[in-house]
């Protein structure tokens, strides 16, 4: 039922619910890739060896107001075709991003009608992530200019 959860309502596939814990009104739900979806994220080689794993968290869409986080343990390999040593592509996340696809259309919605300021405070999503990679936001989409909002208004 929980990979159901998982692919439904948090828009991850590919992995298999492991557990779920609640602690401080935080709820973290621990993931596994599964075996036959390992491949090179250079080359999508299925040749490849496995070299560790680094443990990385996700901010994903919260449940009410509770936060949500994705636990991951995430695979490094080694390409047998290419050479090159790196992490697998995570398919519910954007490459050096802490927070998913789903969290960041979520965020991209709620900024159309009200400020980061008054969303990210009440549901503690703390929305600072996305000032280190302002790429990810439209600034049109944040922060309409005046004339943006003087044109809507005089029509």
């Amino acid at each position: 039922m929980f990979t159901s959860l998982l692919y439904h309502g948090f828009g991850v596939h590919g992995y298999d619910y492991i557990n779920s814990k609640f602690n401080g009104g935080v709820v973290m739900f621990t993931l596994r890739p599964k075996a036959f979806e390992l491949q090179c994220s250079s080359c999508q080689s299925r040749k490849i060896i496995r070299c560790g794993k680094v443990d990385r968290k996700f901010r994903s869409l919260p449940i009410g107001r509770k936060p949500v986080w994705l636990s991951l343990a995430v695979q490094r390999v080694e390409c047998l075709v290419c050479g090159l040593v790196r992490q697998v592509k995570i398919g519910f996340a954007n490459p050096r991003r802490s927070y998913t696809k789903s969290f960041e259309r979520y965020a991209l919605e709620l900024s159309k009608h009200m400020t980061i300021q008054v969303y990210s405070t009440p549901s503690r999503c703390q929305l600072g992530c996305h000032q280190r990679h302002p790429e990810t936001l439209s600034p049109k989409a944040l922060c309409p200019s005046k004339a943006e909002k003087t044109e809507r208004d005089s029509h």
